[in-house]
């Protein structure tokens, strides 16, 4: 009842997945950062792996097998563990697609999930799926995933995932749909879930363009703002408090652009400036209160790149 393909990008480390099926209640249960909180969807974003049950796969059973990439065990004897701790029935109604944070994959299609069922683990990645249109599903899913290393890792896991419901996809019809990257931060994971939609596909396309464009805001006002205080006094800054951020930031480029600043630069502050007015909030918002909500969020970015692994990975 489900395909997916999951993955790993080599250039950044990032985890990810992108789920589409014919039944909804799955996109419902929360994705817990806890290993010992998993719901049916898995995926840890501590840098330890990725894991996702389909068919009938008990929760325990991505739990347990998070648990023991948490530990350092690589992913085919995780799921090997996790696997070999059920009996035999149990099993044979799983499905277990698992890359861990080196990239190394391990998968594991029973006999009684519905056909067409199957899985294909390559260099980084698994695509597996049941209750498909065929065979081809799963082959779409791998070539895309193959032939899209250049691309950011949510891209290239949409576009994988594209492929598949286009080859047939769930063969009673896509009404759900699911895009995780993990990247071990809060300021740069990303999930999408589309619940009980016509098209969750699209959907999901449409969301993660969305996702981009905010996502990108906050990029570039993050490296205007180093640019502004590296080349005025803080002084600057404050004396524009009241104004609106749209004012303040058109009076501190001139003010940089008078200090004789490198040309890509006052390029990037005129991004900035050219962004703002599709960006009304924080256009019109008080300026001081801008600074003070970025600062917060470059805090708590800065804080959880710091933060030990393991504490990452149970949401302490």
């Amino acid at each position: 009842m489900t395909l997916s393909i999951t993955g790993r990008c080599a250039r950044t480390g990032q985890l990810g997945v992108a789920v589409s099926s014919y039944s909804v209640g799955w996109t419902f249960f929360p994705a817990y950062r806890s290993v010992s909180q998993l719901s049916f969807l898995a995926l840890a974003t501590g840098g330890i792996g990725t894991v996702i049950g389909q068919a009938n796969t008990p929760p325990r059973v991505t739990a347990k097998v998070l648990a023991y990439l948490d530990n350092g065990t690589d992913a085919q004897r995780a799921l090997a563990a996790a696997l070999g701790e059920e009996t035999t029935d149990v099993r044979e109604h799983c499905q277990v697609a698992v890359v861990d944070a080196a990239g190394r994959t391990a998968a594991f299609t029973g006999e009684s999930p519905e056909e067409w069922r199957g899985h294909h683990a390559g260099e980084g990645y698994v695509a597996a799926g049941n209750i498909l249109a065929g065979e081809s599903v799963v082959q779409e899913l791998a070539d895309s995933f193959e032939a899209n290393a250049h691309l950011s890792l949510d891209e290239r896991l949409l576009a994988a995932l594209e492929r598949g419901v286009a080859a047939g996809g769930d063969k009673r019809g896509q009404r759900s749909g699911l895009l995780r990257v993990a990247t071990a931060t809060y300021a740069t994971d990303l999930e999408i879930r589309v619940h009980d939609h016509a098209d969750p596909i699209a959907e999901l396309r449409r969301l993660l363009a969305v996702f981009h464009e905010e996502s990108d805001f906050i990029g570039l006002a993050i490296e205007a703002s180093n640019i502004i205080r590296a080349a005025l006094p803080e002084a600057e800054l404050t004396q524009r408090a009241e104004m609106t951020t749209y004012e303040a930031i058109g009076q501190l480029r001139a003010l940089v652009a008078d200090s004789d600043a490198p040309g890509e630069q006052i390029e990037l502050l005129d991004r900035l400036l050219a962004s703002l007015p599709e960006q009304p909030f924080v256009s019109e918002m008080r300026f001081g209160n801008a600074v003070s909500l970025l600062e917060a969020n470059m805090k708590l970015a800065e804080k959880e790149q710091t933060q030990p692994a393991e504490e990452r990975a149970s949401g302490s």
